[in-house]
């Protein structure tokens, strides 16, 4: 057992699916005792840059990652030389066999359940992640001084694809009914699109677009939120709930399955549901 490792090869999507598959390969490596290798934060994606995108999906800057060379090394030569030794995308109860080399996640998990593995694992995941992350990024963030409200504005291919969108006005109306239930006034914008893109959010006075140019301080900057309103099908939005301590607001069309372990300790729902938990608690 002490010669296999775990290996999280990362698909070339955007950071959320790819977390989504290195998340299922740390609990696993952690579960059984392994070593785990990280390959493919640095894939580089030509589709964002022909459709001019604010993020070029590029992350390979953004993360320490020490095996990463050592560990595409070895994943290779053992699937070249001792394929029949390599196990792929196991089950969380399938320990690896006796005379496995290496254990394998590449697949992003069905959108039935993103989170299905993860969930329970929140703060293990969520320190890892972070611990993760170079420092020189995390200190371009600013002290949190005021609660604020995140909304997530998922646009870009989802747009070009045909994907259903939470639409603009979902987010101002529900914008208003949590400022309303809380009084929470500050709201800050996190979206692939521009200012210029939604004009129904930038004319609601403090409102603000984050404007950091890259994703992961996107992401960083959303898991400080104290409310988290995410966009249909975006895990990205997902993502920065999954390891923050807010509250979430999931669109009505939402079912994908829950982001967090359902303990009490959070609240995740519609707006409908979040206006009856804050009566309750009051």
């Amino acid at each position: 057992m002490a010669q296999c490792s775990v290996h999280a090869v990362l698909p070339r999507t955007g950071l959320a699916n790819r977390l989504l598959v290195w998340g299922r390969a740390v609990v696993y490596a952690r579960r059984y005792g392994l070593p785990i290798y990280t390959q493919g934060w640095g894939h580089v994606h030509i589709g964002p840059l022909l459709r001019r995108e604010k993020s070029i999906r590029y992350y390979g800057r953004f993360f320490t990652c020490p095996r990463s060379i050592r560990g595409a090394i070895r994943l290779k030569r053992n699937k070249v030389f001792q394929s029949q030794k390599v196990f792929v995308e196991p089950e969380f109860n399938q320990p690896p066999p006796e005379n496995a080399k290496c254990v394998i996640f590449k697949e992003v998990p069905s959108k039935n359940d993103y989170f299905r593995d993860l969930r329970g694992h929140e703060d293990f995941i969520s320190s890892e992640f972070f611990g993760s992350v170079r420092e020189r990024w995390k200190r371009r963030l600013s002290p949190k001084t005021d609660p604020f409200i995140a909304l997530h504005v998922r646009r870009g291919d989802f747009g070009i694809t045909g994907i259903q969108l939470s639409p603009e006005s979902y987010f101002t109306t529900t914008l208003s009914r949590l400022r309303a239930k809380t009084g929470i006034e500050k709201a800050v914008v996190f979206s692939d699109a521009r200012p210029a893109e939604l004009v129904e959010l930038s004319a609601i006075s403090q409102v603000s677009f984050a404007e950091h140019g890259s994703e992961i301080l996107d992401l960083l900057e959303m898991s400080r939120a104290d409310i988290i309103v995410t966009s249909l099908r975006s895990t990205f939005g997902y993502w920065g709930g999954f390891v923050s301590n807010a509250s979430i607001i999931l669109d009505p069309e939402h079912d994908f399955g829950a982001i967090r372990a359902g303990n009490g300790r959070w609240f995740e729902g519609n707006i409908d549901q979040f206006e009856s938990y804050v009566e309750k608690s009051t």
